[in-house]
């Protein structure tokens, strides 16, 4: 099967959809795995067969493309328990649309988990040098609620924050929007 056959109806924006990771991701996990030392396509078959081997998992991992090439860009863990949800989007380094992607895939998770999922808290992190990012969660009704200092690295020993990003609802009627 080609990836585009995974593709989700409501998880697809203009820019970018989410799927559900297939074998070929492997040769691409430099691009989702978000960790800052290089991995090879082993490395990433160990990752996927790990995830597709988990019985009941916290959290479920998703592949997040281009819609218009099909590309493997990053990937989305998204982790629910007691209908708190918590997501992070991670990027291809080498994308110059880095922020914006992100962006575009926030704009589908949040609804996707308050509004589908009648989460009452939805949790995500946002560096501080994105603003794109930035504006788009709290478009969608989050707000900011803490700043871990210096967390994430960037090239030539920089250093930003991290911003967390909740949205709250009610146990009754989920995240209102």
């Amino acid at each position: 099967m080609e990836p585009r056959e995974f593709r989700a109806v409501f998880l697809s924006g203009d820019e970018v959809y989410i799927r559900a990771y297939v074998e070929e991701d492997k040769n691409v996990a430099a691009a989702w795995a978000g960790t800052p030392f290089p991995i090879g396509s082993p490395r990433g078959e160990k990752l996927l067969k790990q995830w597709h081997g988990e019985w009941w998992p916290r959290t479920r991992q998703y592949a997040l493309c281009r819609t218009a090439t099909d590309e493997v860009i990053g990937g989305v863990t998204i982790g629910v328990r007691n209908l708190v949800g918590e997501f992070v989007v991670k990027i291809a380094r080498w994308a110059d649309d880095a922020d914006e992607l992100r962006a575009a895939a926030f704009r589908l998770i949040v609804p996707f988990l308050a509004e589908e999922w009648g989460l009452i808290s939805v949790q995500c992190y946002v560096a501080s040098d994105e603003p794109v990012c930035r504006a788009a969660v709290e478009e969608l009704g989050m707000s900011h609620q803490a700043t871990l200092r210096e967390y994430f690295t960037r090239p030539a020993g920089v250093r930003v924050d991290n911003l967390v990003f909740q949205k709250l609802g009610t146990v009754e009627g989920g995240i209102d929007a």
